[in-house]
């Protein structure tokens, strides 16, 4: 064998040796990896799904039923692992609330925080547990008295929707221009409320219910044209008409809840597994939000002291007249109720059990 010979086949051993072990070591072209979506072996791995969720309400950013929604968006998302996204449009920014329900049907929104009393043809028997003297004296109670009859099966107005929270306003009470000291002293008075129930109620103590929109209130006390409202006593601090209004007569006689609804559809998109984070934030989200009002709720009676309220409550026979003035209305509501086949005198029954239980 010549030299150039010896050298070709030297060539040739040489590439098969190199072609076998580029197969024995898979020492191919390695592929394209990202951190997003390939494991360290170079395998793909699917990024996990994200379910966005488009939440609107009636709140300006910097208010606090706002921020107290956005706690509920970021307890969605711990709790199904990032699975869910809440985006929020708040201060009506998808449609005015009177059509939150029409946003919600239509999937233009997939979450609205709606006041009740603005679909009274939606809600109406859910409305009956803001009648006036139910017995509320916290925001624990409604809000307890609402879950329990929700997964009771009473709130059968919901069940189109999925109820992600009954978020519960404070205390209900009467603030008076005048001196109040008894339910007598109220008779002729001009009071402010919205409530068709509480504007019966006012009317059955002989003063007289005025619906006025709430820019107008403050003027209309100053100016004497209104002798009451009918309010909590955040709204009382926050419009501030303590500087024209200045007793409080401190017997809660009813108490507002504004649900934070899903719509089914949205609802039914999300996979099981999400389905239970969601409802476990749910759950949890219930005793954040008491939380996070309690401390000033326990200092309500300090707050208006100190902005020069007289604070007081009808006792004894005086207490007696504010539920006699009660009583009719809560027996018409049931009859209207039950004629309609509902069952609102065992749902109230359910009521009493509930708040005289705790």
């Amino acid at each position: 064998m010549n030299k150039k010979h010896s050298i070709m086949v030297v060539s040739i051993m040489l590439v098969a040796i190199i072609a076998t072990l580029s197969i024995l070591t898979g020492c191919s072209t390695p592929a394209t990896t990202s951190s997003s979506t390939a494991s360290t072996t170079g395998t793909r791995v699917a990024a996990p799904q994200v379910y966005e969720l488009k939440f609107t309400d009636q709140y300006t950013p910097v208010m606090e039923d706002a921020q107290i929604n956005e706690l509920l968006g970021k307890m969605i998302k711990e709790h199904t692992g990032g699975k869910v996204k809440v985006t929020y449009y708040h201060a009506e920014s998808l449609g005015k609330t009177g059509d939150f329900l029409t946003l919600l049907d239509g999937g233009v929104a997939d979450i609205v925080n709606i006041i009740a009393g603005w679909f009274p043809q939606n809600f109406s028997f859910f409305m009956g547990l803001e009648m006036p003297l139910l017995g509320y004296t916290e925001r624990a109670d409604r809000m307890k008295v609402d879950w329990t009859l929700y997964k009771a099966g009473y709130l059968k107005e919901f069940d189109n929707y999925k109820v992600l929270s009954f978020s519960v306003s404070p205390a209900m009470n009467l603030f008076m221009k005048r001196d109040a000291p008894d339910a007598a002293s109220l008779k002729g008075a001009k009071v402010r409320a919205t409530n068709p129930s509480i504007l019966g109620w006012i009317e059955n103590l002989g003063a007289s219910p005025i619906s006025m929109a709430s820019p107008d209130v403050y003027m209309a006390l100053d100016r004497g044209t209104l002798d009451g409202v009918y309010t909590a006593y955040t709204n009382f601090l926050q419009q501030k008409y303590f500087e024209v209004c200045k007793n409080a007569i401190w017997n809660h006689i009813s108490m507002g809840s504004s649900p934070v609804i899903m719509s089914k559809a949205a609802w039914d998109r999300l996979p099981p597994d999400v389905q239970a984070g969601v409802d476990e934030a749910i759950e949890a989200y219930q005793t954040a939000y008491l939380e996070h009002f309690n401390a000033a709720d326990a200092k309500a009676v300090d707050s208006l002291k100190a902005q020069g309220a007289n604070v007081y409550s009808f006792e004894g026979d005086e207490a007696s007249k504010l539920l006699e003035a009660a009583a009719p209305l809560k027996e018409e509501w049931i009859n209207a109720m039950q004629a309609k086949g509902l069952p609102a005198r065992e749902m109230m029954e359910e009521v009493d059990r509930i708040l005289t239980s705790k």
